[in-house]
């Protein structure tokens, strides 16, 4: 069970725009989106065309992700750790996908 929840937390998540539960929890989001805005930006300078919509922008990750959205005890306790750890989104057993 060990090695699967190291290689899960690993995983991108679509329900965590395609970060990792571990980037998400260490509050290394802003990071890795630098690096993806970074990249995009370079893709549509080289090639504006093949973007009709317009420049792309890097998503962020919804501010409170948990398996239970009506659970207001889990919405608590992660609004106490968002206070307790600026940057950290939710606590890893919140992180649904």
């Amino acid at each position: 069970m060990r090695a699967f929840i190291e290689v899960y937390k690993m995983r991108p998540h679509e329900g965590l725009a395609f970060y990792t539960p571990f980037d998400v929890f260490h509050g290394n989001v802003d990071e890795v989106m630098g690096r993806r805005q970074s990249a995009l930006d370079t893709y549509y300078n080289a090639h504006p065309e093949r973007f009709p919509r317009g420049r792309p922008m890097a998503a962020r990750p919804p501010e409170l992700v948990t398996i239970n959205p009506d659970d207001s005890a889990i919405e608590t306790a992660a609004q106490l750790l968002q206070r307790e750890r600026p940057g950290v989104i939710s606590r890893p057993e919140a992180v649904a996908c």
